[in-house]
């Protein structure tokens, strides 16, 4: 964050990557090296935004590397610095009512076995505020350790 960010209607800063992390035998094998120790690393996308004061209209949609939409996140702005959570699940089928997985400022359930982080891939976050779009690029990649 910076200055020239903060002095901006609209800055939107680049996520970190996702690591789809998979979770360590527990049958017989303590995990040696391979087991985390400390705090776990986030499962889900952290988005940052900042606004130099409350839109009348925000969108935040993430769309994947075909550039399709495939998901819009609910968000109350406020002035200054924004954080939310996209947990990896697309926009829920139309007519489903069952639990959305929506993305939520804090916490959350992850699908695919609780590794959660959506598919692997190249990502964009795109924040629109009063028609104004700024947009960042992120990846979500799967677990680096052998099998």
């Amino acid at each position: 964050m910076t200055a020239k960010a903060v002095a901006e209607d609209l800055a939107v800063f680049k996520p970190s990557e996702v690591i789809r992390w998979r979770r360590g035998s527990s049958r017989g094998s303590s995990g040696g090296a391979s087991r985390f120790t400390g705090q776990i690393p986030a499962r889900s996308t952290q988005i940052f935004f900042n606004l130099k004061k409350v839109p009348g209209e925000l969108k935040v949609q993430i769309k994947d590397a075909t550039d399709k939409v495939i998901r819009d996140i609910k968000v109350k702005a406020v002035a200054g610095l924004n954080r939310v959570e996209w947990d990896g699940r697309p926009n829920p089928r139309t007519g489903d009512t069952g639990r959305t997985g929506s993305s939520r400022s804090r916490g959350g359930r992850f699908s695919r076995g609780g590794r959660g982080g959506g598919a692997t891939g190249t990502y964009k976050v795109l924040v629109t505020a009063d028609g104004k779009t700024k947009e960042a690029s992120f990846k979500i990649s799967d677990d680096p350790r052998p099998r």
